[in-house]
């Protein structure tokens, strides 16, 4: 019996590891593919291979192998993300990688902590980074992850910016705050005001110029940031300076 058990472990064993190499090959091949004219033929070609890679990858959470599949998966988005080919094809399918990861591993954190950038502004899917970053919510808690506090805070990034729920905002910048206290043991009060005037004048330029600049510094992603820029430019001054940095003049204060 138990060496029928451990011939059963081993076949597991090596069927998972032969979907990572079948999904590993499938991303290479996808990546290695010459450029096609067809824009639209392109699209289709990039998707149907990366769509196949996360269906093969994704079986491994059925087996027992929840972890490493939310690894592989993570791997295969930042291959996928990274690649020049979005330049072309778009990241229609950020919010499928990240969403597969997050189901394999709802605790996988850096999933949250990328879904602003990643969904909201590149694949311009705001609601679909909401839902995803309040699925986190779930599972992420500040008694035992002292950066939890960066979800609700993405959320209220979020729900301000790109879908203009301004009590929304304000509940999440209020429980950023609460999570942040809990974790760190320091005031986050200035989270709860920018809450509450975010909910009583969002028409504020200075107030959403403000918010932007958060988003900013929150986020790595190089074109992630030129977008946040061009925001941040119609509402104020950015200058760019000699040493590649960015200078931000926010307009006047109209609180």
């Amino acid at each position: 019996m138990v060496e029928q058990k451990t011939q059963f472990t081993k076949f597991n064993q090596t069927f998972w590891y032969c979907l990572i190499a079948i999904g590993s090959i499938a991303g290479l091949v996808a990546l290695q593919k010459p450029q096609i004219v067809d824009k639209a033929q392109l699209v289709r070609d990039v998707e149907a291979s990366a769509t196949a890679q996360i269906a093969t990858l994704e079986i491994g959470k059925y087996l027992g192998f929840r972890g490493l599949t939310a690894s592989m998966l993570w791997l295969s988005f930042v291959q996928y993300f990274g690649d020049t080919a979005r330049l072309q094809s778009g990241y229609s399918l950020t919010p499928v990688y990240l969403e597969a990861v997050a189901s394999s591993e709802p605790r996988f954190e850096d999933v949250y902590f990328v879904t602003t950038s990643a969904i909201a502004i590149r694949s311009t899917q705001p609601e679909r980074a909401k839902e995803l970053i309040e699925f986190g919510l779930d599972h992420i808690h500040p008694d035992w992850n002292d950066r939890a506090y960066r979800l609700p805070f993405s959320l209220g990034l979020i729900n301000f910016l790109y879908l203009t729920d301004t009590e929304a905002a304000r509940q999440a910048y209020y429980q950023a705050a609460d999570w942040y206290e809990v974790s760190n043991r320091d005031s986050a009060q200035s989270w709860r005001e920018i809450g509450d005037r975010l909910n009583e004048k969002p028409e504020s330029r200075y107030l959403q110029f403000h918010v932007w600049n958060q988003l900013l510094r929150r986020t790595q992603d190089p074109e992630s940031r030129r977008s946040v820029l061009q925001r941040l430019a119609k509402l104020g001054e950015v200058r760019q300076l000699p040493d590649g940095s960015v200078e931000l003049i926010p307009p006047p204060n109209d609180l």
